[in-house]
Formats: structure tokens, C-alpha cells, sequence
């Protein structure tokens, strides 16, 4: 009940109007797609942190800098420093994986995200969203860590699985941003 008009002996309650209808579907679609596609790109940015994270610490076990100013930090007046990131990054033991393997992660990580992130925030400005599509911008988010670890841990065939299902979904986005869908 609302308070309506006030009379002698106080304020008056009368039904509460109804609210407007229920916009319903279309809204909550666009909010779902919306909020995976925040979702996934921090968790892809936070994928690559790791990567990149991983990549440092395999270098300090390995001793293998890309560039030659990097050796102080292993045997020059920058040890310290050196001792400082290889406690940070527990860069003690075998290393996770290959650099070659985790530059390779990169590579094919700045050859499909951004293209799938890119055709996303199209998509959700043209509102030609759904819940299918929020829930595959989903999935394109976990293929593309497991692919990650597939790739790091030369699992195959689960890395070429999950590389394949990431590209169906990204392939899947483009047409339909060209409308044929």
C-alpha cells in the first residue's frame, strides 16, 4: 500500500499502482552476455598474466634471458634484485613448461582473443545478443585456458579439441556480425 492524500485524521492508503510491465527476456540476455563477456576477458587477461608470469620464472631457472642486460640479474650487481623475483616467482625446481611452449600460448592467444573480444563488444553495441550466446562466450573462456594448459603440458588431442571448439564459437560470432545469421 502507498500513502495517497491526507485527510483529517491522517494520511490515507490506497492500493500501490501496478509497476510497468516486465521488459523481460531481451534485458536479462544482454545483462547475461554483458557480464560473461566482463567475466571472460578478465579471466583472459589474467590467462596471459600467468603465461607471462610462468615465462619470467622459467627464464631465472633456465638462465635464459632474451636480452643480454638480463644476466645481472642472475650474476651481476643486480642479484639481488634477481634473488627478490626468483622467490616471488618460486623460480626454484623444473620449470612448468617450455619457454618456447608458453611463447607459443601467447602467439596463439594474440592470434584469437582479440578477434573473438573485438566481434563481442560489436555484437553486444549492436544488441544482437541471446542467452545462447552468453552462455558461449562461456565456453570460448574455458576452451581457451584449457587450451592453455593443453599447450603448455603437449596434450594432444585435447589442445587441437579445445583450440577447434574456440574457433567454431569465434567463427560462429563473425557470421553472425555479418548478418547472415
Amino acid at each position: 500500500m502507498r500513502r495517497t492524500a491526507s485527510c483529517e485524521n491522517g494520511p490515507r492508503y490506497g492500493p500501490t499502482p501496478a509497476l510497468p510491465p516486465f521488459t523481460g527476456n531481451l534485458t536479462q540476455q544482454k545483462m547475461s552476455f554483458n557480464a560473461n563477456l566482463k567475466m571472460v576477458t578478465g579471466v583472459l587477461v589474467m590467462k596471459m598474466a600467468i603465461v607471462h608470469l610462468l615465462t619470467i620464472r622459467n627464464r631465472f631457472i633456465q638462465g635464459r634471458f632474451k636480452v643480454s642486460e638480463d644476466h645481472s640479474f642472475t650474476n651481476g650487481g643486480l642479484k639481488w634484485v634477481g634473488d627478490v623475483f626468483r622467490v616471488m616467482l618460486l623460480a626454484y625446481g623444473s620449470p612448468f613448461s617450455t619457454i618456447e611452449r608458453l611463447h607459443g600460448i601467447v602467439s596463439n592467444s594474440i592470434e584469437n582473443e582479440p578477434y573473438f573480444l573485438i566481434a563481442c563488444f560489436a555484437l553486444a553495441q549492436a544488441g544482437t545478443t541471446n542467452s545462447d550466446m552468453a552462455q558461449m562466450v562461456l565456453a570460448y573462456g574455458v576452451t581457451r585456458v584449457l587450451h592453455a594448459f593443453a599447450y603448455a603440458l603437449e596434450l594432444q588431442p585435447f589442445r587441437a579439441i579445445f583450440f577447434a571448439v574456440g574457433l567454431t564459437i569465434n567463427l560462429f560470432f563473425g557470421v553472425k556480425l555479418t548478418g547472415l545469421l
